[in-house]
This record gives structure tokens, C-alpha cells and sequence, in this order.
């Protein structure tokens, strides 16, 4: 904020909400997922404004990035966040992760008690999630969607995938992560701890290595 010089605005008025869908929210949206974005309809988020909070980042006179906060009894949720024209230079220099921020000190203020990240997918690389977890967040299992994978373990192409996306599953009501190995592998205590330290994000009961050739071989508790 002090670098860039850089104010806030916080606003319950229907000019600014239009503003922040039109130049932040869907050119945002549309320019990070291309064909796989999911954009919320505007009459829809319009509805949703009317219990929410907007923050506007401003810059020389400019509003270049904006959050809809999503107002429940006892939680802020961010639910939808853009900047100016999509453009990703305004995010490398801090207009989102700036956001952020000022979404908690809004929340204290207003005397919430937690925030919501929001959704995000359950793969322990994925950047979103990665992001997220720097800001110590816990995960909550709320959501009854998920992913089916279905493939032959014998496939090399399978196991790649297996290795490089370890992933949140869930067992009856408690959330875990998945890591893979090769057959035959085996993992010392000290890549141990780096797996736990790299991947490990509150909220999961375990942090399991699995290995091709066998089940489960290890189980990682967290501290």
C-alpha cells in the first residue's frame, strides 16, 4: 500500500457494483480461465450485492481492483474478486493479495469472527490453494462435489498424474492428503517432514504416502 501508493474504498453503492463487474470481475474472470471461466450472471451476483460489502484498491484517482464480501451471520466470504480490464500486471504488483488483507481488517472491524476463502480445488499443488495457505487458513468441508478419476494403475501416464497432483479426498466426514510414491521407493524421515511442511494444510486429519506397489505405507500426523 505505502510502495504503491495505494487507497481503499469500501461502498454499498450500485454505480461502483457495476463498475467492479463490468472492468474487474468478468474481464478478470474470463482472462485467468479463458473457455473453462465460470461467470456468475450479472442479475445473479446484483442480487447477491445486496448483502454484501465492496472494496475498491485506488490508484491515482483510479479504482484498479475490487471484492465482493458476502455478508453471513457470523463470516465474511469473499466471493468474487477482479482488476481493472483483467489486466495481471495490477495482480503482480499486489492488487489482489492487497485484497486479501483488507477483506480481514474489514471483517475485524465489522466484528466477524472468520473469513472465507471460498472454494478452491482439492489438490495439494494447485496455486489458488497454495496462496490461500499462506494466509493460515483451515479447510472446511462443506462441498458434496469432488472429482471421479477412473484409470488403469498399471498406465504410466496414470501414475504421473498421481504423482505430480496429490490430493484432498474424503473419508466419512474427515478430509486427507494424498501422496504418491513409485513401487519399490522408499522415503526417509527427513522427506518426510519436507512432504509435511510442503503439502500439509490444517484441516486434514492425515497426510498419507501410498505406494503403487502396496497401500498405504506411512502416515504423516500433524503436529
Amino acid at each position: 500500500m505505502r510502495k504503491n501508493n495505494l487507497d481503499i474504498l469500501i461502498t454499498n453503492d450500485l454505480e461502483h457494483f457495476d463498475y467492479f463487474y463490468h472492468n474487474m470481475y468478468f474481464p478478470y474472470i474470463k482472462n485467468t480461465f479463458s473457455n473453462q471461466a465460470i461467470i456468475i450472471e450479472y442479475a445473479s451476483m446484483k442480487e447477491l450485492f445486496k448483502k454484501s460489502d465492496l472494496i475498491f484498491l485506488e490508484k491515482d484517482n483510479q479504482y484498479i481492483s475490487g471484492v465482493l464480501l458476502l455478508k453471513f451471520k457470523d463470516n465474511l466470504r469473499l466471493k468474487s474478486m477482479g482488476c481493472l480490464d483483467g489486466d495481471y500486471q495490477y495482480v503482480k504488483h499486489g492488487a489482489i493479495s492487497t485484497l486479501y488483507f483488507h477483506a480481514i481488517m474489514h471483517a475485524q472491524k465489522s466484528g466477524f469472527k472468520k473469513v472465507n476463502w471460498g472454494y478452491s480445488r482439492p489438490f495439494l499443488k494447485d496455486g489458488v490453494l497454495r496462496y490461500k495457505n499462506k494466509w493460515r487458513i483451515k479447510l472446511i468441508n462443506k462441498v458434496k462435489s469432488g472429482y471421479l478419476i477412473y484409470g488403469s494403475i498399471k498406465s504410466e501416464g496414470v501414475r504421473n498424474f498421481f504423482k505430480n497432483n496429490p490430493f484432498i479426498y474424503k473419508e466419512k466426514d474427515d478430509l486427507y492428503g494424498a501422496y504418491f510414491i513409485d513401487n519399490g521407493q522408499t522415503v526417509s524421515d527427513e522427506e518426510y517432514k519436507k512432504i509435511l511442511k510442503q503439502l500439509y494444510i490444517k484441516g486434514l486429519k492425515e497426510l498419507i504416502i501410498y505406494r503403487f506397489d502396496e497401500n498405504k505405507i506411512k502416515k504423516i500426523l500433524p503436529k
